[in-house]
C-alpha cells in the first residue's frame, strides 16, 4: 500500500498535515478455485474487494464479457439464474480495478447435468 503525506504548510501554523492512504484493491472475499452445482439452480458467488480510492468489481467469462439476461452483478456478487450445464461450465474472473490498478482472482464453475431437457425441440410441420 502506498501512503501519501501531504507538506505542513508554514503559512498555516493551525493546520495539520493530512495523511492520506491509497493502495492496489486487495481481496476481503474471494470464490473457491473450483464450485459445483446442480444444472437449473440460482448461483451466487461473492467476490469482495477494498481498496483507497474504492475499487470496481466486476466479472467476466475468461476474457469475454458476461452476456445473458439470467447473469446479474450485485455488490461484486455473480448472479446466474437457473444455471446451465452447456452454457455456463468453465472459469469466471472477478476483477478489482481503482485509479491505481487491477487484480483477478479466477474461479472454476461445474455444472452438474440433470438430464432434463431445458427447451423443448421444434415441432415438425
Amino acid at each position: 500500500m502506498t501512503v501519501l503525506i501531504s507538506p505542513f504548510l508554514i503559512s498555516q501554523p493551525n493546520s495539520l498535515p493530512t495523511l492520506t492512504c491509497s493502495g492496489l484493491p486487495i481481496f476481503t472475499m474471494k470464490p473457491a478455485k473450483v464450485l459445483s452445482w446442480t444444472e437449473l439452480t440460482d448461483v451466487k458467488i461473492k467476490c469482495k474487494a477494498f481498496a483507497v480510492p474504492p475499487p470496481k468489481v466486476t466479472w467476466s467469462r475468461g476474457l469475454l464479457p458476461l452476456r445473458s439476461n439470467r447473469i446479474k452483478i450485485l455488490n461484486g456478487t455473480l448472479h446466474i439464474k437457473r444455471v446451465q450445464w452447456a452454457a455456463d461450465t468453465g472459469p469466471y474472473v472477478c476483477n478489482a480495478e481503482n485509479q491505481l490498478g487491477k487484480v483477478s482472482t479466477v474461479t472454476t464453475l461445474q455444472v452438474q447435468s440433470t438430464g432434463k431437457v431445458i427447451s423443448k425441440p421444434p415441432k415438425n410441420s
